[in-house]
């Protein structure tokens, strides 16, 4: 157990000094992780028309995500408790082994049920162990460092937002011809195969340099009796009620009666009974919880855990909506679109990257700091309401740079502020419970935003499905201002919730008092 300072700060020191040249190794394996992670995402995206032309099933179109991010939200918390027990090396070459597997298959794909599948041995792999580097960074540095490596893997995503969308569609469309393997119809396949030597790089380098004894374990127990230890209860009952949680928000966009559906509200219903039912059996649990009691009564994990879901709910929904804005409201072609998003995604990456450097100007006071990110994230994202398809592209691009900016302060506290409240022997549980809120969040955002769109279209509007590069559908404009409205919400209560948190220091010193 870490030496604790008053308010309940942990000083987390790290177990290890390896030197400049090994940790900037390690570190850039890391990163080359994330990297596979993010891109996957987004070149998925772009190359997924081709992908359907080529394996039909139109209607398992949005399961090739949702699998996804289904088989990385469900396993998230358990990866993180397990590798506070068992350590987290095994954990992260695992999902980099995984990842790959799951890669190779999807490439080899000869239909959607299967191509869902194979997506969520990806996503399983992304939970159980690619996530698990921000752990990485906690025990390899101290809490003034994490701030810093974790605004660079933040700009490892906002390269990804911008570079994955045209790799994607360049590998789609002038991907390498094999014959007898890759034809014209499929060299999507390659979007999938990309990932092979980047990978097996990745891995062999993590193995040979990650130390083996890098987090300190939570028992000393070996084998069965360590295994006896695992919370498979908690497990089992958080599964189970984030699997209801997709389906229900999955059949609000497909089913004609939307969020008043019978299997909706019965998907919502269920799901609320069993995190009911899980946090309960958390409390009472005598194995290592998945969720320990202890991140309950902890008010900063508390304000962390806030950030992280928010902060989900604001970034997937711009991430997803605005494109459709420039497409189907300005009238720009999927490639010009994405060429207007490089403001947003570039600010990000800058201020993902800065932050942890400003940071060091105020002694690790975030709040500051973070009342200036929601404060600009909101006021950008209510500007974007008044904005239609006969506004300054200047203005809408100024915008855009605010946005980036707002979401790119977030990026690297929220993480780092939930590792230096709880004990060093819980920081991967504590972690991935944040990388799971965050991806709750997005689910959340972007079905809350698509119903109030597809609502204020009306069944007269003309159907998305039909918007094609450079179409305007009618009725949009407005239908997309009220989705903007309801993000800016998202935002203003994350303003909120920053405003009512403690003014510590994420280095591991409390420098305000309690308010």
């Amino acid at each position: 157990m870490p030496d604790m300072q008053p308010g309940g700060v942990a000083r987390g020191r790290p177990r290890h000094r390896l030197s400049h040249r090994k940790l900037f190794v390690i570190m850039t394996a890391l990163m080359l992780c994330l990297l596979l992670q993010a891109l996957d995402q987004t070149m998925v995206a772009l190359a997924m028309p081709r992908i359907v032309a080529s394996l039909h099933g139109f209607d398992l179109y949005a399961w090739v995500v949702t699998a996804y991010v289904l088989g990385s939200t469900v396993l998230l918390p358990i990866a993180g408790r397990l590798s506070d027990q068992f350590g987290r090396k095994h954990f992260v070459l695992g999902g980099v082994v995984l990842f790959l597997i799951g890669s190779a298959l999807s490439g080899q794909a000869e239909d959607m049920h299967h191509l869902v599948i194979f997506r969520a041995i990806q996503g399983a792999a992304a939970g159980a162990g690619i996530t698990m580097v921000y752990s990485v960074v906690g025990d390899l540095f101290e809490p003034r460092e994490r701030a810093k490596w974790g605004g660079f893997f933040g700009a490892v995503y906002g390269f990804a937002s911008f570079a994955g969308p045209t790799l994607g569609g360049w590998l789609a469309d002038h991907g390498p011809l094999i014959e007898g393997f890759i034809t014209d119809e499929t060299r999507w396949r390659w979007v999938f195969y990309i990932h092979l030597p980047f990978g097996l790089i990745a891995f062999a380098v993590l193995a040979v340099v990650l130390p083996h004894d890098l987090s300190e374990r939570v028992t000393k127990e070996r084998g069965w009796a360590a295994v006896g230890r695992v919370d498979f209860g908690g497990a089992a009952l958080s599964a189970a009620a984030t699997v209801c949680l997709m389906l229900a928000l999955t059949w609000t966009s497909i089913d004609a009666k939307g969020w008043t559906s019978p299997r909706v509200l019965a998907g919502f219903a269920a799901a609320i009974g069993l995190f009911s039912m899980f946090l309960r059996h958390e409390q009472r649990t005598k194995s290592e919880a998945i969720l320990p009691r202890i991140f309950f009564q902890i008010r900063d994990f508390r304000n962390a855990a806030s950030y992280g879901l928010l902060v989900g709910m604001v970034w997937l929904s711009v991430i997803f909506y605005l494109p459709l804005f420039l497409q189907g409201v300005v009238g720009q072609s999927a490639t010009s679109a994405g060429i207007a998003m490089l403001p947003l995604t570039i600010a990000q990456s800058i201020y993902s990257s800065g932050v942890g450097y400003m940071l060091r100007r105020t002694g690790g006071r975030y709040r500051g700091w973070a009342t200036f990110g929601a404060a600009v994230l909101f006021l950008s994202l209510f500007g974007m309401t008044r904005m239609g398809a006969s506004s300054p592209e200047l203005m809408v691009s100024f915008l855009m740079i605010m946005i980036g900016i707002g979401i790119g302060v977030f990026m690297p506290v929220t993480s780092t502020l939930a590792q230096i409240v709880v004990p060093r022997s819980m920081l991967g549980a504590a972690t991935n419970s944040i990388g799971y809120l965050r991806s709750v969040g997005q689910m959340l955002g972007v079905a809350l935003v698509g119903a109030i769109v597809q609502t204020s279209l009306g069944t007269s509007a003309t159907p998305l499905a039909t918007l094609r590069s450079g179409a305007k559908v009618e009725g949009l404009e407005t239908a997309l201002q009220n989705g903007l409205g309801a993000i800016a919400v998202f935002a203003l209560l994350l303003l909120v919730a920053v405003r009512l948190a403690r003014n510590i220091s994420i280095f591991g010193e409390e420098t305000g008092r309690s308010r």
